[in-house]
């Protein structure tokens, strides 16, 4: 199956898991109600890779998620977040080559976050959750892949633009061997 294949038949599943448990008139979240907001995202950045001798990548992506309207640890927001990113400028492996053509990577990305915003216009994002990566290096004519799943985590700046939506500066790194780490710009959508 191909990448972008993949990539939305992962986003329509989680989107399909998701959406039963608030679409319901009155959806329980831990025996609580669970009133809130969808969040609908698009976000691009640069990917580090952790092995030296791989250059950056540039990646973009969609979030899908649940914002909780009810306010937790210091009157802050919670929300549950899917997302998943993919290469769209691969990046080089530095002094490799295949018969004169250089190396070349990409990355794609899938994760289920919990994520925390801090009340006011101008806010701080924290999140904590599992991400499943797969980082693919091609020489020439041939491939090599190294999946991966670990904990990943993230932090950032946002501004909220009204009742409508936000942008966020967010870093996102991962504990697990690919080593990965996203510094993203996007824009968030909430209705």
């Amino acid at each position: 199956m191909s990448k972008k294949i993949r990539y939305l038949f992962t986003l329509l599943l989680g989107f399909a898991v998701v959406s039963p448990t608030f679409s319901a008139e009155e959806a329980t979240w831990f025996g609580q109600r669970a009133t809130g907001k969808w969040l609908v995202g698009v976000k691009g950045g640069t990917v580090k890779n952790g092995n030296d001798d791989f250059d950056d990548a540039n990646s973009g992506g969609v979030l899908l998620g649940y914002e909780f309207s009810r306010a937790i640890a210091f009157d802050g927001t919670a929300s549950v977040e899917f997302e998943g990113t993919n290469s769209f400028d691969d990046g080089d492996i530095g002094g490799a080559t295949t018969l004169g053509v250089p190396g070349r990577w990409d990355v794609e990305t899938y994760g289920l976050y919990f994520a925390y915003r801090t009340p006011g216009t101008v806010y701080f994002k924290g999140r904590l959750g599992g991400q499943h990566s797969d980082v693919t290096s091609k020489f020439g004519s041939s491939r090599a892949s190294d999946d991966d799943a670990s904990l990943a985590g993230g932090a950032g700046l946002g501004v909220k633009l009204g009742e409508w939506g936000k942008i966020e500066l967010e870093w996102t790194g991962d504990s697990g061997d690919n080593d990965l780490q996203f510094i993203s710009l996007g824009g968030v959508f909430q209705f």
